[in-house]
């Protein structure tokens, strides 16, 4: 009887030897497979930090391009202020000096249309038509509004 109990606890403990390899290598290769995803998960986590930082480093450079851009702007609006203002000055000053010249003109004008030939007068017209057209236009609705103004009967005015 001895020797059966021999014989029997031997396969046993074979089996037991058998089974402990397998769970040894089981947790072996549990223990390698969550080395492997641990490494994956800080290889994604380094990826992502680098992808943060690198969005992080394009938005701070668009924005200081913007700014840059928007100051450049900024002085070439004001440069385009400065250039208007020197301009309306001079307008300015054109119009006042015409302002005071268009008295003399005027004079000039009635004293030539008294002292002058019809002919005379109607060729300068025409020769003043063509070089200045517009200038001719306003002076020949100038004249229409006088002549109206003058030619209406003082009673049918609503003054």
């Amino acid at each position: 009887m001895a020797q059966s109990t021999r014989n029997s606890a031997a396969p046993n403990s074979a089996a037991s030897r058998s089974s402990a390899a397998r769970s040894g290598k089981k947790a072996a290769s549990a223990r390698t497979m969550a080395e492997t995803v641990s490494d994956a998960a800080e290889s994604v986590q380094d990826s992502g930090q680098h992808l943060l930082d690198r969005v992080g480093r394009t938005a701070r450079n668009a924005g200081e391009a913007v700014m840059d851009r928007a100051s450049e702007a900024r002085h070439a609006m004001a440069e385009t202020g400065e250039r208007l203002n020197d301009r309306l000055r001079q307008a300015a000053s054109s119009a006042e000096d015409l302002a005071q010249e268009i008295p003399a003109r005027v004079g000039a004008a009635a004293s030539r249309l008294q002292a002058g030939p019809l002919g005379e007068i109607a060729s300068d017209l025409r020769h003043m038509a063509k070089r200045h057209p517009g200038v001719f236009m306003a002076g020949a609705a100038l004249a229409g509004f006088a002549l109206a103004r003058l030619l209406t009967p003082r009673g049918d005015r609503n003054d």
